[in-house]
């Protein structure tokens, strides 16, 4: 049995997106072009878009002008809980968990953890992802707030009889989690990001589910062929380019898989 451990999901959807370099001060006139208006309580405009935050502009508004908080993201639904981070695999990821350091181990298992346990302790987030791409002793890993879970082997075997503890990083496994996940009312999730004592999924509504192929993904990075191992470093770099290419902030997966085609998770 499962029960839900953290529950931290960013609930932040507006107008608006991009970054916020402007400082407030006088606006542009309602006539001229560009941007949304943001009505004004006292009968004036604001526009969004025009790299000025002012009026009745702020964050949940208009986050392309007035920007977002530590560890968000400012997407078209508005400030998201979720950002690309480069971190040090020796300092940061092997203080964690110190397999994972970027020599005995650089992506699996004990870098699932060193990453949860990493974004955890950020601003907005609770767990993370990744590494989507490494090289050296840098590792790039995705914080987001999710929600966390606690299952064990039979309940996943119980939406995909392949995922056992035997294969925990699997495409079986993946595609159990996805089930799980979408069972509970979210659109997907990752994992395992514990595998000791607890066994431990994020959960993650705010994700876009894209059908591709191998050739696809290839396309990427040549290595994601859809050779084993399938889920691993090599297509955690295509899932990330992939979804960057799409105006995502990054992705996991693949989540499904059916013939040729292959189901990645894109986030936000």
């Amino acid at each position: 049995m499962r029960r839900t451990t953290a529950i931290a999901i960013a609930s932040l959807f507006a107008i608006g997106c991009g970054d916020s370099s402007g400082s407030p001060h006088s606006d542009a006139g309602p006539g001229d072009d560009g941007g949304s208006i943001v009505p004004d309580a006292g009968g004036g405009v604001s526009r969004c878009g025009d790299d000025v935050c002012e009026g009745v502009e702020n964050a949940d508004n208009c986050c392309e002008d007035c920007g977002c908080g530590d560890g968000e993201t400012c997407t078209e639904e508005g400030c998201v809980c979720i950002e690309r981070i480069d971190v040090s695999y020796s300092t940061d990821l092997a203080a964690e968990q110190p397999s994972c350091d970027g020599t005995t181990q650089t992506f699996g298992p004990e870098c699932n953890a060193a990453i949860n346990r990493y974004c955890g302790g950020l601003d907005c987030a609770t767990t993370g992802f990744g590494p989507v791409e490494h090289s050296d002793d840098t590792a790039t890993v995705v914080c987001l707030a999710a929600e966390v879970l606690l299952t064990d082997f039979g309940e996943l075997a119980s939406f995909d009889a392949g995922c056992t503890s035997d294969n925990p990083y699997s495409l079986e496994c993946n595609h159990a989690i996805h089930l799980l996940c979408a069972a509970d009312g979210r659109a997907t999730g990752f994992g395992l990001i514990e595998n000791g004592g607890d066994i431990a999924v994020g959960c993650t509504p705010d994700a876009n589910l894209v059908d591709t192929t191998y050739p696809a993904l290839s396309g990427f990075h040549p290595a994601c062929d859809g050779t084993p191992p399938v889920p691993g470093d090599n297509c955690n770099a295509a899932i990330n380019r992939l979804c960057q290419s799409r105006g995502a902030v990054s992705g996991f997966g693949p989540v499904d898989f059916a013939g040729p085609t292959v189901t990645v998770a894109c986030v936000p």
